[in-house]
């Protein structure tokens, strides 16, 4: 009980500095039942939640110009490709380390700015190139996203997703049990990627012309996919990139209102 009662007090200090719960202990006390009034009802300041919104936006913003800078240096870099149209997708790493590092919805929001900023930089916004891009992008990161809800890691059982710094490395990289890894899902990306540009190419091409590029690109999505996850799975173990997000994100413990009115304290 006295334990309890002190780390009550450490939280209410830590809320009192304005410190904020992530996303991760917002969940799991959002989820937990804690006997009065709403199950797990979370005290936290409007001021707390506001500075969790400002710091998830931040991230986003880095991982968008990460993935324009990567998608530059692959232009540059002017990679063969034995399939017509098929890319490596160097930029999709952005958008796994948003999902991976930040949640599903970060992943999307990455993949739909990312192209429009390159192309307002690049000055080809609106053109063919855009629009093909741009179509492939959303499409892989929707499927990605949903298979991440579905299936990544800690998304199963309605367990709550937990951040690459909070997980052993073999988490990340690997498939444990029924749950996908971080490339299994960019191989799904991967895939659809190709096919979502080839379903906006019908548009010029014609239909016959796309389908016989069905086969080919689906591989070729496959392959760089599996390259993208490595290079995604091997950045989401770095030291330095946990290190980074873990300061950005992570907060003390929160107190939750338990049973019979008595403050307690939990942990993710």
């Amino acid at each position: 009980m006295e334990a309890s009662t002190n780390r009550g007090r450490e939280v209410a200090g830590g809320q009192a500095r304005g410190e904020s719960p992530t996303r991760t202990e917002r969940r799991l006390l959002h989820h937990r039942r804690a006997g009065r009034g709403r199950p797990g009802r979370l005290h936290v300041a409007g001021g707390a939640l506001g500075a969790v919104r400002t710091r998830r936006t931040v991230l986003v913003a880095v991982l968008v110009g990460l993935g324009a800078v990567l998608h530059a240096v692959e232009g540059l870099l002017s990679l063969p490709t034995v399939v017509p149209g098929a890319k490596l997708g160097l930029a999709n790493v952005a958008t796994l380390l948003a999902l991976e590092l930040v949640g599903p919805g970060a992943a999307v929001t990455v993949a739909v700015l990312r192209p429009v900023f390159g192309g307002v930089v690049s000055g080809g916004l609106l053109s063919t190139g855009f629009f093909l891009g741009f179509s492939g992008a959303v499409a892989s990161a929707l499927v990605m996203a949903g298979l991440w809800r579905l299936a990544g890691p800690g998304a199963l059982r309605g367990a709550p997703q937990v951040p690459a710094g909070e997980r052993s490395p073999a988490a990340v990289e690997g498939v444990s049990g029924d749950r996908l890894s971080l490339v299994g899902v960019s191989l799904a990306g991967g895939v659809a990627h190709n096919l979502g540009q080839l379903a906006a190419a019908v548009v010029y091409v014609g239909p016959a012309a796309a389908a016989a590029y069905v086969g080919p690109l689906a591989v070729a999505g496959l392959v760089s996919g599996y390259i993208v996850g490595r290079l995604a799975s091997a950045a989401a173990r770095a030291a330095a990139v946990r290190t980074v997000f873990r300061q950005m994100t992570d907060r003390p413990l929160v107190a939750v209102t338990g049973r019979g009115g008595t403050d307690r304290c939990s942990e993710p």
